[in-house]
């Protein structure tokens, strides 16, 4: 008989209550070589990255690459997109950014939204949705009040600062303003479908 896990396999009928007081304590094969089932629910690679298909059928990477944009004037921008499946969640991170040219910045999305988005900035530039290259016309509903029975708001062109707003078509990119005087350093967040 070999050692190690896949050794030996026992099989056991449904509620068979199993006890053990001698442990493998050689998990040296979990460690080198990974674990998976046939049914591919729980794996590992062996290194630490742990996969639970089936069970979170949402793409989760909590520490996500960084899409860096420098500023042309000052700063950076920096998107982090933590979700990547058919719900998506981005966080934008301006650190003294500034663009006072003329041509908008865009930072790209890693996985672009297919329906909608809102988003939830703090005191940023102006965040225009881009899909295929070209910025977005009237679509976006910037929330100008809120009502007991409803808000109240503006079509524009882009996600105003400090500000709450829904994105009503698909992007794959977010542009950051042009002509500006002072940099920001804030976050807005983006998430939808």
């Amino acid at each position: 008989m070999g050692i190690g896990i896949g050794a030996s396999i026992t099989h056991f009928s449904a509620g068979t209550t199993i006890s053990s007081t001698n442990v493998n304590n050689d998990y040296d094969s979990l460690n080198s070589n990974g674990v998976s089932n046939d049914n591919g629910n729980i794996s590992t690679d062996g290194s630490g990255t742990m996969t639970l298909v089936g069970l979170i059928a949402q793409v989760l990477n909590s520490n996500p690459p960084a899409v860096t944009v420098n500023g042309t004037t000052n700063g950076t921008a920096q998107l982090y997109e933590v979700f990547q499946g058919t719900f998506k969640l981005f966080i934008l991170a301006m650190n003294g950014y500034q663009n006072n040219s003329g041509t908008e910045q865009t930072i790209s999305l890693p996985t672009p939204f297919t329906a909608k988005g809102f988003c939830i900035s703090g005191a940023m530039k102006q965040l225009t949705p881009y899909h295929s290259g070209s910025a977005l016309t009237n679509s976006v509903r910037q929330v100008t009040g809120l009502a007991a029975g409803g808000g109240s708001t503006n079509v524009q062109n882009f996600a105003a600062s400090e500000g709450l707003a829904s994105i009503t078509a698909p992007f794959d990119a977010i542009g950051m303003g042009t002509g500006e005087a002072t940099t920001a350093t804030d976050i807005a967040i983006f998430f939808g479908i």
